[in-house]
């Protein structure tokens, strides 16, 4: 009789924790370490590399030339990047990266969803086009 009430008990328990602790989010698949494969549907000024590491809430990554980083909130399949903080470096070469680190930096704040699917990553804007293509590393 007492085991039955302890089972009962743990049982109840874990119903209210499973509870309490909401709906889960896709955001756990944001999670980790992304390399930029294609930024508004061209490829990468060659000899870059531009990479994003995220993390509960906030990221970091490498812009070409620059290092950057921020906040974000991610609600089902819904993104907000507000702002992107950025050293200021000046890269003259290779021509073009300080260019691309502009775009890649306003299509980030421009973001509306995104969709993970494996070792992909695809950030869409509010009108729906992909504007940023990752792979997982």
């Amino acid at each position: 009789m007492i085991a039955i009430r302890h089972v009962s008990v743990l049982l109840v328990m874990a119903a209210l924790v499973t509870a309490c602790a909401g709906p889960s989010t896709q955001s756990d698949s944001l999670r980790g370490v992304w390399i930029l494969s294609s930024l508004n549907g061209k490829a990468l000024v060659r000899g870059t590399e531009i990479t994003l590491i995220v993390r509960d809430g906030e990221f970091t990554g490498a812009g070409g030339c620059n290092q950057y980083g921020g906040k974000y909130t991610a609600i089902g399949a819904e993104l907000h990047i507000p702002q992107v903080q950025s050293s200021a470096m000046a890269c003259p070469t290779p021509a073009g990266v300080m260019g691309q680190e502009g775009a890649y930096y306003k299509a980030l704040t421009n973001a509306a969803h995104y969709r993970p699917e494996g070792k992909r990553l695809t950030i869409s804007n509010a009108a729906g086009d992909t504007v940023l293509v990752f792979s997982g590393r």
